[in-house]
């Protein structure tokens, strides 16, 4: 996939940027909908 054939050289890099988007398009969704965890608290220092 690294060189491409029959003058497709630039099919690896279109197929690269479509899973990176449909990457990033899936994330967006999911944090849409609500279905990610919620990012951790901050740990309260203990009263000295």
């Amino acid at each position: 996939m690294d060189t491409g054939e029959h003058g497709a050289e630039w099919l690896p890099w279109v197929c690269c940027a479509l899973f990176g988007l449909a990457s990033a398009l899936g994330v967006a969704w999911l944090h849409r909908l609500n279905a990610l965890p919620a990012p951790p608290k901050p740990a309260v220092p203990a009263a000295a």
